[in-house]
């Protein structure tokens, strides 16, 4: 059984939209998910934006070394970035303003 990671990285959320019976949400991964993860995924996303049902695009990306990314949201505000890349990303950032 697999399981993913909570602990957020990179997150811009637009509000929480209630009317929004659906959503589509893109998950882009270094390698191929599961079907057990794409469904944790998926009613994560569910849980912060209120949307009754997910409908998810999974795609793979192996430049992200690790992890995943996720853009929802009618025009795709929505950003989750738990991806080894990003990480790296963050932290070159972070050493450069320190």
């Amino acid at each position: 059984m697999s399981k993913i990671a909570t602990r957020r990285r990179t997150v811009r959320s637009p509000r929480r939209s209630l009317s929004t019976p659906n959503q589509v949400a893109t998950v882009t991964s270094a390698v191929k998910l599961e079907n057990e993860q794409q469904f944790m995924i998926a009613k994560k996303i569910q849980e912060m934006t209120g949307a009754k049902n997910i409908k998810l695009k999974p795609e793979v990306d192996p430049s992200l070394l690790g992890g995943f990314v996720v853009t929802y949201g009618k025009d795709g505000s929505g950003y989750i970035d738990m991806s080894v890349a990003g990480q790296v990303r963050q932290l070159k950032n972070d050493i450069v303003v320190a």
